[in-house]
């Protein structure tokens, strides 16, 4: 099976073992240090890191198009890696995790609806993009911090693409929470608990809306399968 990339034609497996490819580690960093970098270092590393649909994409495609444009996304974003501690900005603004931000509503309903980490190339020159979705249109700062900080998470964690998820729909499960619930826990370990049981009670709530509750676990985790 061929397929396009921006590379050019490549064959479909071997984008699934490039996608397989490890990134070199990045975490835990030799020495912790929890300091918040503050604004002036949150601006210096999102100056272009950011993208943003024109406004006229955003008719019909949302119905809080003032949320996504750059006037409201970039402070939201500048207040959350301010927060961000020293140890994990540090891996970011090196380069170590080469991180891009797009504010961009859903495509479709199958589409992630608040956010996803989206990785490509190989694993010595992986690059993420952080889409924002249905995030932008949730107006209290410390859910959009936690949401951020997660898919961030899947970053620091060099979680892979889709394509190279298993095929099997059990195995599919097993493994996409499994690599929820290492993002949350190392959310925390990070500093962020409090953000994160903001954003548990989300997940709750949206598997809810799903008929998915019991996927959710009274700690807030994600259901494995067995």
């Amino acid at each position: 099976m061929q397929v396009r990339t921006s590379s050019g034609t490549a064959d479909f497996a071997d984008r699934v073992a490039e996608a397989l490819e490890p990134a070199p580690p990045v975490w835990p960093p030799p020495v912790r240090d929890p300091t918040p970098v503050g604004e002036a270092a949150a601006e210096r590393y999102l100056e272009g890191r950011v993208a943003f649909e024109r406004a006229e994409d955003l008719v019909g495609r949302t119905t809080r198009p003032e949320a996504y444009i750059e006037e409201a996304v970039r402070p939201r974003l500048v207040r959350a890696v301010a927060r961000f501690p020293r140890d994990l900005y540090d891996i970011l603004a090196s380069g170590r995790r080469e991180v891009r931000f797009h504010a961009q509503p859903p495509f479709s309903r199958s589409s992630p609806s608040i956010a996803e980490a989206r990785p490509s190339g190989p694993g010595n020159a992986r690059t993420y993009v952080v889409f924002l979705r249905g995030a932008l249109e949730i107006d209290d700062d410390s859910t959009f911090l936690a949401i951020v900080v997660h898919e961030l998470c899947h970053v620091i964690l060099d979680h892979p693409a889709p394509i190279a998820w298993p095929r099997e729909p059990y195995e599919r499960r097993k493994a996409t929470a499994r690599m929820e619930n290492e993002a949350l826990r190392l959310a925390d370990e990070m500093g962020f608990k409090e953000e994160t049981w903001a954003l548990k009670d989300l997940l709750l709530d949206l598997a809810q809306e799903r008929q998915q509750g019991d996927l959710i676990l009274p700690d807030g985790s994600m259901r494995e399968p067995r």
